[in-house]
């Protein structure tokens, strides 16, 4: 499967924040969309699940296949999502059992209790029967965004947008976060897009590179090229940083 984001334009009033931003997600494949903070990523993001702020205007095209579809029938069905900051993510008066019903509801699945504890283990948990009954307070960071990941997994969704999966999280649990992703969707054959700033995660997880920068794309390539040979002043600023915190982490 492949899924095309085809001349995306995101503006407010008359201001442009993001143009001409073409990407494509192949199944079995990791696409990184980098780049420093306000250079347009989330807003991206945002306009793939047709979930913009109000009063931003987008416009282009979407393809699914080659065909043409709208945002908001991707939205669940084909692509799922992992959200950064997953403590605001959830509902605090809810259960992680009634999450998992209205997310399998949404995408149009049956309800089985089987099926999301599975994704939940799938996504690294444990004991998740007795943690369906557990509200969002009860539960830390990491198991959060695990559980994010298994609500994203039990829709059943081919493609999967992550978020800065691991802002917020400590290095062990960026870790395993980043490890359940990669597992999952070599198992599943999910085309991901990953959405960061980190060339960490990209060194780990991608195959393909797209870097931004003030609402566009400036760079793109494999992640091999990008690291070996980077061509736009951005990418080796962004580089650079990653390796200075590298050399200052292990010389640490």
């Amino acid at each position: 499967m492949r899924l095309d984001i085809k001349n995306l334009e995101v503006s407010v009033r008359e201001q442009i924040l993001v143009s001409d931003i073409n990407l494509t997600v192949e199944a079995g494949k990791t696409l990184a969309l980098v780049g420093a903070s306000g250079s347009g990523k989330s807003v991206t993001c945002s306009s793939i699940f047709d979930l913009l702020p109000a009063g931003l205007k987008a416009k282009g095209e979407m393809l699914l296949n080659g065909e043409p579809i709208e945002a908001k029938a991707l939205r669940g069905k084909t692509v799922s999502c992992i959200m950064q900051n997953p403590s605001s993510a959830f509902n605090p008066l809810q259960t992680m059992q009634k999450h998992g019903l209205e997310t399998m509801l949404a995408s149009g699945k049956e309800y089985k209790r089987a099926d999301l504890i599975k994704a939940m283990e799938d996504a690294g948990l444990e004991e998740c029967d007795d943690l369906l009954d557990y509200y969002p307070f009860q539960m830390s960071g990491g198991m959060l965004q695990r559980m994010m990941i298994a609500l994203a997994l039990v829709t059943g969704a081919p493609f999967l947008v992550a978020d800065e999966p691991t802002t917020d999280l400590d290095l062990v649990v960026q870790s395993h976060i980043l490890s359940r992703i990669e597992a999952i969707s070599k198992e599943r054959n999910l085309g991901v897009l990953l959405v960061t700033h980190d060339f960490g995660v990209v060194a780990r997880l991608a195959d393909e590179v797209a870097v931004m920068s003030e609402g566009r794309i400036v760079e793109r390539g494999d992640v091999h090229s990008i690291f070996s040979d980077p061509q736009h002043p951005v990418t080796q600023s962004l580089l650079d940083a990653h390796l200075s915190l590298y050399k200052e982490a292990t010389n640490g």
